[in-house]
């Protein structure tokens, strides 16, 4: 496991704040109060939006609508925009873009060069947008994964938060009726579980968590660990785990990894990698993906239906800290 051997440095894209669109309206955040009730407690909200005549919905039950998207021209250039709204002062955030497992390059239109990520200063208060064309490989995986890198809060990652955009942009329209929902559910499980994604947390041989330290704006552990593990989970899937650093190298730590219903799943983290984690300058973070591609939709269709008690859906993202002292 590794980059290959002649990986050319990662390009950043740094946007200048001339390069912004920025409002004092909020209406990002003010939508997140139709999906859940109350958006007092949102303060920073990021989307990316592709040209509407290519959208498609599914209304799931009222509470939301997801939109996918259908690339009718097989263009090999996806153009969009991406949204950061805030309440809280400016700061910075970094676009790291996937097509399936595999990098996306990124630019803004006037770009002549293709860089691995974008970093967005956006404003304070205010809604920031920026334009911007993703590399689309149009034979590849019909599955965009945006990570928005956030700035502002050093152990966002750790764990328990969401932060993840995925999208599926299809060459032809999807025909649901040829499709299947594959997830099957622990009935009496739906109720017990703990929780309704498998949560990931580093842990060490025994299970145990190692405590977090923060020092000098860095975030550290304070024992070693070597393994991830998901928190159960009442349904039987398959997930990917893709390890990601933060100028935008991807590779895969594990792909096809089964889950079993109301038990705990342990990765392992080889050796070589965690000896990586200690002598790199970069942020390195693992990004759990299930439902990859057209079963993403068919999944939250079987939600929107009724077939599912939820959408069995999940993106999830750790990262992999520093041990302190080492």
């Amino acid at each position: 496991m590794g980059y290959k051997n002649g990986d050319s440095p990662s390009k950043v894209r740094k946007v200048a704040f001339t390069e912004l669109a920025i409002n004092e309206q909020h209406d990002l955040l003010s939508k997140s109060g139709d999906v859940f009730g109350n958006s007092a407690n949102f303060s920073l909200a990021y989307t990316f939006s592709i040209y509407s005549l290519w959208e498609g919905k599914l209304d799931l039950k009222g509470q939301d609508v997801y939109r996918y998207y259908v690339n009718p021209d097989h263009r090999d250039i996806i153009q969009g925009h991406c949204v950061v709204d805030t309440l809280n002062k400016g700061n910075k955030v970094r676009f790291i873009a996937l097509q399936g497992n595999t990098r996306a390059k990124l630019r803004l239109p006037n770009d002549h060069v293709w860089y691995d990520a974008l970093e967005i200063a956006y404003a304070e208060n205010a809604t920031t947008t920026v334009p911007i064309e993703l590399k689309w490989d149009v034979k590849g995986a019909n599955e965009l994964t945006l990570f928005p890198l956030r700035q502002d809060n050093k152990d966002f990652y750790s764990g328990g938060n969401l932060g993840i955009i995925r999208m599926c942009i299809l060459n032809e329209p999807i025909d649901f009726t040829r499709y299947h929902n594959n997830i099957v559910f622990d009935e009496q499980g739906v109720n017990s579980s703990p929780s309704l994604f498998p949560i990931p947390s580093l842990t060490d041989q025994d299970g145990a968590e190692p405590k977090l330290n923060i020092q000098d704006d860095a975030v550290r552990v304070l024992k070693p660990y070597n393994s991830i593990t998901l928190k159960e989970i009442c349904f039987e899937t398959k997930l990917d785990a893709l390890l990601l650093d933060e100028e935008g190298k991807v590779e895969i730590l594990q792909a096809g990894v089964r889950t079993i219903p109301n038990k705990k799943t342990r990765i392992a983290l080889p050796d070589t990698l965690l000896d990586r984690i200690q002598k790199a300058q970069t942020r390195h973070f693992v990004l759990f993906l299930n439902n990859r591609g057209e079963e993403l939709l068919t999944d939250l269709k079987a939600f929107a239906d009724g077939k599912n008690p939820f959408p069995a859906s999940f993106s999830l993202i750790l990262e992999l800290y520093k041990v302190r002292g080492e």
